[in-house]
């Protein structure tokens, strides 16, 4: 399991789905447990169970006694299944598949010319073409613009409907661990704000362990999308927020501010705009935790450049310099808790490309006068 639930006051469970959790529960995530020193057929029957989805077959159930005797612990027993060819077939069934991590961005790599500011003229044009964008992906195809494979278009996301959600759990895992890295569970940022909620992927998730969550997309067709799942999961705690020039974040103040794969398209002026925003409506003691791409061969932006252009139809990447979020985070008092290499970047060459995933904590300072962030 993710994590652990404290049982409530009464002693009673809440009804219905097991995920939704009760007013005034507290939910923790556990710390790591010590592998046993033995493990048992028992133990064996789990794993066919829980990571297979199944039960032995005869011969195989034969076999636990002895393939339990030759197993060390549990941890090589776990890491065993998780490697397996069955385990990796059903992965390739979701979509996802285990790759190697692709290299990271050379220490050498040259400085880029990258406008990180745009007056709010640009910047309600920028905001107009990325809402146009993905309307019409909202409209044609909206799973599988979140997560652009063949079984996720139209024509076959009905046999694929449920795994594509259960992707979602990844953000879950995620968030519960940076958390319990900061000595932090949900009870202690009850209110999240979700920044690129999509069709609901995540937000379907990540709502049964929050008090509330604020689900913002600058798509209304997957906003639709997003609230009939919502719906249909009995889920009552979410409230939608179309994006919009005057209103890019809620003003509503909120403990954790999360978004892992929308920033990727933004213009780097939007994505200025939008932390600065997010880390000004962050809660004292609140998180931030994004990703955003920090760089790219060959990649320069130029706001005028950019506008002169063609208005593009699909999915688009951009940069945004890593000393920029940083300037913008110390700019709020928010000072980084967890800072690595993102290697999940989709549909993007790999050892061209290079995501970076920031945890931020707000303290609280007095913000100190920051130089701009114009060019990267």
């Amino acid at each position: 399991m993710l994590a652990d639930r404290q049982p409530r006051e009464d002693g009673k469970r809440a009804e219905g789905r097991d995920a939704a959790p009760a007013e005034g529960d507290t939910l923790v995530a556990p710390a790591p447990r010590r592998a046993r020193a033995d493990v048992t057929a028992e133990d064996v029957r789990a794993a066919y169970r829980l990571i297979l989805g199944r039960e032995p077959h005869p011969d195989e159930s034969a076999a636990m006694p002895s393939r339990a005797a030759m197993t060390p612990d549990l941890a090589t027993l776990r890491r065993e299944f998780l490697g397996s060819d069955e385990f990796r077939a059903k992965l390739d069934g979701l979509g996802l598949a285990v790759t190697p991590p692709p290299p990271f961005a050379p220490l050498d790599a040259p400085l880029q010319e990258i406008e990180a500011e745009a007056p709010p003229e640009a910047l309600a044009r920028l905001l107009e073409r990325l809402a146009a964008c993905w309307t019409a992906l909202g409209e044609e195809a909206p799973h599988w613009s979140v997560l652009p494979l063949p079984q996720h278009r139209p024509e076959n996301l009905e046999a694929h409907r449920e795994g594509f959600y259960q992707t979602g759990l990844f953000d879950l895992g995620l968030i519960l661990s940076i958390f319990r890295r900061a000595g932090l569970a949900t009870a202690d940022l009850p209110v999240m704000l979700e920044y690129g909620c999509g069709v609901g992927r995540v937000t379907g998730q990540v709502a049964p362990w929050f008090r509330e969550v604020i689900a913002c997309d600058i798509s209304q067709p997957h906003l639709d999308v997003a609230a009939a799942r919502m719906e249909e999961a009995g889920i009552g705690n979410v409230r939608f927020h179309p994006v919009t020039a005057g209103n890019l974040v809620p003003s509503k103040a909120y403990d954790l501010f999360y978004s892992r794969l929308t920033l990727w398209h933004d213009p780097p002026p939007m994505v200025a705009a939008v932390l600065d925003e997010a880390f000004a409506s962050l809660r004292n003691g609140g998180m931030a935790i994004f990703s955003v791409p920090g760089w790219a061969e060959g990649y320069r932006f130029s706001t005028e450049e950019y506008l002169a252009r063609e208005p593009v139809t699909e999915r688009e990447f951009h940069v945004f310099p890593q000393r920029a979020v940083f300037a913008l985070a110390n700019r709020h008092g928010c000072v980084p808790v967890e800072l690595r290499e993102d290697t999940g970047l989709l549909d993007l060459p790999t050892g061209r490309w290079t995501s970076f995933l920031y945890a931020f904590r707000k303290i609280g300072q007095k913000p100190r006068p920051q130089p701009r962030i114009r060019r990267g």
